[in-house]
């Protein structure tokens, strides 16, 4: 996510020569403090950069399809800022999709794979991803495209239909 981390250590403990040429290598031998703030970005202009990123990698995918040649646009972004600042992006994206000026380029699909990472009980790493398709083509789905959308699927892999924003959401307000 988005932290700042600040640690004051007890002492610190430098290798290597102090000759201008090298790095020290700083070892901590002790933490006195450890500090850490989250932070988010709520605000309109924060989410437009978001979404432009998104219409910047299509328009850069478009261009390096070859005329004639069918193919699909497969962009991944990680979601560190927050169902809302989420919410706001999707429906940007989904707009900028939209929108997609394509020009004689043969664009059956586009699929956007949205990653987050979460430490769940016992320290165990855990990937939530959702994937968001647009067929472009009318005779083309997506789903016929990708029997699996989920790039990070295993066979423990808990599937749902709603996004991992809307589910830390709701459980949010559960709380």
């Amino acid at each position: 996510g988005n932290y700042t981390n600040k640690v004051v250590p007890e002492a610190v403990a430098l290798l290597g020569k102090d000759d201008g040429l090298h790095a020290f290598d700083a070892i901590y031998t002790g933490i006195k403090h450890a500090f850490s703030a989250e932070w988010f970005c709520d605000a309109e202009e924060s989410i437009d950069a978001k979404a432009k990123e998104a219409r910047r990698a299509m328009r850069k995918a478009v261009s390096q399809f070859e005329k004639g040649s069918p193919g699909v646009i497969h962009v991944g972004y990680e979601t560190l800022s927050g169902a809302r600042v989420e919410f706001e992006r999707h429906g940007k994206i989904a707009k900028a999709i939209h929108d997609l000026d394509c020009g004689d380029k043969n664009v059956s699909a586009v699929f956007f794979n949205a990653f987050q990472c979460v430490c769940s009980e016992g320290n165990q790493l855990e990937t939530a991803e959702t994937t968001l398709s647009f067929g472009l083509s009318d005779d083309l789905l997506p789903e016929t495209i990708l029997s699996e959308q989920l790039l990070l699927y295993r066979d423990e892999t808990v599937v749902s239909e709603d996004t991992h924003w809307r589910q830390d959401f709701e459980r949010d307000l559960c709380k």
